[in-house]
């Protein structure tokens, strides 16, 4: 048995991919909330797969590694994907990446140092996945000035991170983000976002036939195989999603996500044009199978093993005291609708008291 633990809230992605494309493995993959998993007095064996490590927070992370070094003792029958005590987060990994010469831009902390930056830079959450909140900003006043915008929508400057661009861009200025995913010690080709746009979400992609027939000979081709197995050993990563580009010739990465969309559900409205769907079943079909192979291999098949007892070790943790809350993205959400009408007004004003905010925030540490 394959035992997925993912919050409450996040589990959409994996009922999806077990509703429509992965139903093979439904008999197979049980859905434990990290809610529940924290307060467990025994856990069934099997392999578990930790997700979200990114949403807990500091005491939840801490709290979890606990019940997870008492699943993994001698003989419990149990293997584990993504250790707490192992799996670099967002700043980890780019650090990491940075300092083995892995990637060349870097990541810092919104209240760190800032004063050595190369620019341009762009504003994102550290443990979000909604991408940039700031256009590319290309002096530190344009970087006061983000960051103040972005402290007025409701996020706190702790919770920030500044990052180098990399422009990653070809000669007709096209950028192109690739997607695979790591099962244990599998990488399966995901897909390829394709765009002018610097900012690479699925929904900006421009589909053509050509993109389409690049994609399949990515999938199909799993080209930087190799390289993403080295990057997930180094990053303590067992099950998550890499997005990378290719820059020079070499890999380019941008983050792991280690509760990732699998496949969108059958009957949810599509992004690719109908058009170009019968082009694209080929990739579909090798990914699917691939997903499939991947969990499949992962699960350890014994059974009548008896549940391990687990000790639980300081305070139960609930709420925002497990988990991080969402609150800034919708205020912020709520904001932008909010001023919208005003815009232009706001950013003078803003512009007028970045300095302020951002001093405000660093006092807040």
């Amino acid at each position: 048995m394959i035992h997925f633990v993912v919050p409450g809230a996040q589990a959409f992605a994996i009922h999806d991919f077990l509703a429509d494309w992965g139903g093979v493995l439904a008999p197979r993959l049980s859905i434990r909330h990290y809610e529940d998993f924290v307060t467990a007095r025994s856990l069934a064996p099997g392999a578990y797969i930790l997700t979200s490590l990114d949403q807990l927070q500091p005491a939840g992370r801490d709290l979890v590694a606990s019940i997870t070094d008492q699943l993994g003792a001698p003989g419990s029958g149990v293997r584990l994907f993504n250790h707490p005590r192992k799996t670099l987060l967002r700043l980890e990994l780019l650090s990491m990446l940075h300092r083995e010469g892995l990637n060349p831009h870097r990541a810092v902390r919104a209240d760190g140092e800032l004063s050595k930056l190369r620019y341009p830079v762009f504003v994102r959450e550290d443990y979000g996945h909604n991408g940039t909140l700031t256009a590319l900003l290309h002096t530190p006043r344009e970087l006061a000035e983000g960051l103040g915008l972005t402290l007025a929508r409701g996020y706190r400057l702790k919770d920030l991170l500044v990052v180098e661009f990399c422009d990653t861009a070809d000669s007709a200025g096209y950028y192109r983000k690739y997607a695979a995913f790591v099962i244990g010690s599998r990488v399966i080709a995901r897909s390829l976002a394709y765009s002018r746009a610097w900012m690479l979400k699925a929904g900006a992609t421009d589909f053509s036939t050509a993109m389409l027939e690049e994609e399949r000979r990515y999938v199909l081709g799993n080209p930087h195989e190799a390289e993403i197995r080295r990057i997930a050993a180094l990053a303590g990563v067992d099950y998550g999603r890499i997005d990378y580009s290719i820059h020079d010739g070499r890999m380019v990465t941008w983050e792991f996500n280690l509760n990732p969309t699998i496949t969108r559900r059958h009957g949810q409205p599509a992004r690719l044009p109908p058009e170009f769907r019968p082009l694209r079943e080929p990739t579909l079909a090798a990914w699917t199978s691939g997903m499939i192979e991947g969990f499949e291999a992962i699960d350890p098949g014994e059974t009548g093993l008896p549940e391990i007892p687990i000790t639980l070790r300081g305070p139960i943790l609930t709420g925002t005291d497990l988990l991080r809350s969402q609150d800034a993205e919708i205020r912020g959400g709520v904001l932008r609708k909010l001023l919208r009408p005003f815009k232009p007004a706001v950013m003078r004003v803003v512009r007028a008291i970045s300095p302020f905010l951002v001093r405000a925030g660093r006092r807040s540490k």
